[in-house]
């Protein structure tokens, strides 16, 4: 009929009705509900995890060497709190402004073992065929491995058999695949895998004291300063003495 318009269908403006409600407010709710993001050393990662578990906040644990991990954050990685194995990258990160020194402390300590497959070697070769550990140019793993072996007088003779691994686990996963004879690992770690032995523990003199290190970030979220003062806790103690690391929770002090 002319000048009688047809009804046009109202459902297109039902369903803008219905999500304009999911923008806007609710965006800003994800962001509030984001879990807390602890971004902590690849040796730290299981014990982590089941700390953050018991935390009345949800918490996200990402793991990887230090030196990656303090290069994500210095790039804008949303990360609140950061759980070093070296003193170094907390330095790095607090030159950089991301942290403020004054907050890192120290929830445990770690040391060194050289460490084989059960079906392995039964006491440390003079020279191996293959051994893993960090990559001393960058890991932390890899650096107080470098230390230790100075130490005990084998560094120029076991370095042409390194096989440098990305960080800790990463050397495990190499001793455990058999690519490596024996690995150079931290005792957590090698404590933690019933398919390796330990062959010997190295002296803590050898190398610069194993830390961790662990240091809300500047610009965290909020929730984060409890967090941190959570990891700190009986029960996060608790895990941790479990896990095979000597305790800690100190401020950290640089030395003079």
């Amino acid at each position: 009929m002319s000048g009688v318009s047809s009804p046009r269908p109202r459902l297109p403006l039902l369903l803008l009705v219905l999500w304009l409600p999911l923008i806007g407010p609710a965006g800003c709710r994800s962001d509030r509900e984001r879990p807390l993001t602890i971004y902590c050393a690849a040796s730290t990662l299981a014990v982590v995890e089941e700390i953050a578990a018991l935390s009345p906040a949800a918490v996200a644990v990402h793991g990887a060497s230090s030196s990656t991990l303090a290069r994500q954050i210095e790039s804008g990685a949303p990360a609140d709190i950061f759980i070093s194995v070296h003193p170094g990258w907390v330095a790095h990160l607090a030159e950089r402004g991301r942290l403020d020194p004054a907050e890192a402390r120290v929830m445990g300590h770690n040391s060194l073992v050289i460490a084989a497959r059960e079906d392995g070697p039964t006491q440390v070769p003079t020279l191996p065929t293959r051994f893993s550990t960090g990559d001393p140019a960058h890991v932390p793993l890899g650096i107080f491995a470098a230390q230790a072996l100075r130490a005990r007088g084998d560094w120029e003779s076991w370095r042409e058999r390194l096989l440098p691994a990305a960080d800790a686990r990463a050397a495990v996963e190499y001793l455990r695949r058999g690519e490596a004879e024996v690995a150079i690992l931290y005792r957590t770690d090698a404590l933690a895998e019933p398919e390796l032995r330990i062959l010997e523990e190295l002296p803590i003199e050898w190398h610069e004291p194993i830390e961790l290190i662990a240091t809300p970030l500047r610009g965290a979220r909020p929730g984060a300063v409890e967090l941190h003062r959570f990891l700190g806790s009986i029960d996060a103690r608790a895990r941790l003495g479990a896990a095979g690391f000597r305790p800690g929770l100190a401020p950290r002090r640089e030395e003079p």
